[in-house]
């Protein structure tokens, strides 16, 4: 009868051992499941990541190559202003403006009004 419930008690244990192990391998399964999945994600999120660090390049790039041409413009521009000065200019086109805003003189004598 000992032996009987040493044997029923051993029975038990092998039994809660047999379920524990099924137990841990449907974790583990589930586990690397999810481990899997995960480095799936990782290795998406590698992606894209790349692809905006290219992209962000390409961008910087472009914007360099724009703020490049606005320089290039201002210099160009100060250049053009330093050697013809805008007040000269409307100067000029002022009295030229006055030229042609005159009236003949009536009281003129000259030959090609007689």
């Amino acid at each position: 009868m000992i032996q009987d419930s040493e044997l029923v008690r051993l029975e038990k244990i092998v039994e809660k051992m047999m379920t524990r192990f099924s137990e841990l391998r449907k974790e583990r399964n589930r586990l690397q499941r999810s481990l899997r999945e995960k480095n799936a994600l990782i290795e998406e999120l590698r992606d894209h990541l790349s692809a905006r660090d290219v992209e962000r390049g390409e961008i910087s790039q472009r914007v360099n190559k724009i703020v490049a041409q606005i320089e290039d413009w201002e210099k160009s521009f100060v250049n053009d202003l330093k050697k013809e000065p805008v007040v000269d200019q409307v100067g000029e086109d002022f009295k030229e403006g006055e030229e042609k805003m005159k009236q003949p003189d009536l009281f003129s004598m000259t030959d090609g009004d007689r």
